[in-house]
C-alpha cells in the first residue's frame, strides 16, 4: 500500500509539472523501476533469472494493451500474450526490457537486416527520451532528420536465436553494444509460438546519423519522465495487407509524432525484491553448471 501511495504521489508532481511547463501528455502513464545496484547485473541472452523479485505491479500484462484491428483481421484474446518487464540503470545509464510474447500464428521473417520487418510479426519500440512530443520522422520532417529527436525501433526474431535491430533513422552506428544490445529465444509450442525478448538500449535527446561524438544521449535518474512505448505486429494472413497490433499506447499517429507515446516515470529501487533476484540468480546458474555436466 505504501508503495502505491508513493506512485501517486510521484504522479500528482509529475503532472503538476506538466500543466505548469506546458508538457504534453498522452494520458497514458507507465513505471520504470532502477536495476538493485548490488544486483548481479543484467544478461543480455534472453533468459530472465536476473530480472527475479521484478515488482509484480509494475509488469505490463497484455489485459493493457491496447488493440488495434487491421482491415482483415478481428484479434482474439487466444491469438496473443505478453509480459513486458523494463527497468533502468544508473550506472551504465541503460534502459533493459525483458518480454514474454505467445503468438498462436508467428509469421516472422528469417532474413538479418530485412528493413521491411514490421510488415510481419516483430515486436517494436518508439522512445522519446526527453519526453518533448512532436513529429520525429515521416509527414513534413526532411528524411535525413528522422529519427534525431525520437527513435522508432524494430525487433524481428527468426525461428533461430540472433541478434537484429533495424532502425528507421540513418544512425545505424548504434545497432551495436555499447549502444544497444538484443537477443530473442523463439520457442516452437503445441498451440504457437513463444518468443522471449531482451535487450538494452541507451536513451538519446538527440540521435545523429553521423556517431556518439554529435549525439546526446540522455541522463537516466529517479524522478525523471521519458516516453517509451511497445507496440507488436501480428499478422495472420496476408503481410501485404494491413495486420493488427496490440501496443502500449492509444494513438495510431506514435510511429511519426511522438505527442502519443506514453510518459514513464522513474522509480528508484525500493519495490525490487533482492533476496528473490539473488536467489533465482544462483539457480540458474546451478542450472548451467549441471548442463554442462551432461554434455
Amino acid at each position: 500500500m505504501r508503495y502505491r501511495t508513493l506512485l501517486l504521489a510521484l504522479l500528482c508532481v509529475v503532472c503538476a509539472w506538466g500543466i505548469a511547463f506546458g508538457h504534453p501528455s498522452s494520458g497514458i502513464n507507465y513505471y520504470l523501476v532502477q536495476y538493485p545496484a548490488s544486483g548481479p547485473g543484467i544478461t543480455i541472452d534472453a533468459r530472465f533469472g536476473d530480472w527475479a523479485g521484478y515488482p509484480d505491479d509494475l509488469k505490463i500484462t497484455v489485459d493493457q494493451l491496447f488493440v488495434h484491428a487491421g482491415d482483415d483481421m478481428d484479434l482474439q484474446p487466444q491469438d496473443f500474450d505478453a509480459t513486458i518487464m523494463w527497468c533502468w540503470d544508473s550506472d551504465l545509464n541503460y534502459l533493459y526490457a525483458a518480454v514474454e510474447q505467445f503468438d498462436d500464428i508467428y509469421n516472422a521473417i528469417p532474413s538479418v537486416g530485412f528493413t521491411e520487418t514490421y510488415q510481419y510479426d516483430d515486436m517494436e519500440m518508439t522512445t522519446d527520451a526527453d519526453n518533448s512530443g512532436g513529429m520525429y520522422q515521416y509527414g513534413e520532417v526532411p528524411q535525413d532528420q528522422w529519427g534525431l529527436t525520437g527513435q522508432q525501433w524494430g525487433f524481428g526474431p527468426s525461428p533461430e536465436p540472433y541478434h537484429l535491430v533495424y532502425r528507421i533513422s540513418g544512425a545505424t552506428w548504434m545497432n551495436e553494444p555499447p549502444f544497444s544490445d538484443y537477443f530473442a529465444i523463439v520457442r516452437e509450442e503445441a498451440t504457437g509460438t513463444r518468443i522471449f525478448h531482451e535487450l538494452y538500449m541507451v536513451m538519446w535527446d538527440y540521435l545523429s546519423p553521423t556517431g556518439a561524438a554529435a549525439s546526446r544521449a540522455h541522463d537516466l535518474s529517479v524522478g525523471d519522465t521519458i516516453g517509451a512505448t511497445f507496440y507488436f505486429d501480428d499478422i495472420d494472413e496476408d503481410p501485404s495487407r494491413l495486420g493488427g497490433q496490440w501496443k502500449t499506447h492509444e494513438v495510431p499517429s506514435v510511429p511519426s509524432n511522438a505527442d502519443g507515446v506514453p510518459d514513464v516515470h522513474l522509480l528508484d529501487s525500493t519495490a525490487w525484491d533482492l533476496g528473490a533476484l539473488g536467489t533465482a540468480v544462483q539457480s540458474e546458474s546451478w542450472a548451467a553448471v549441471k548442463a554442462t555436466f551432461a554434455q
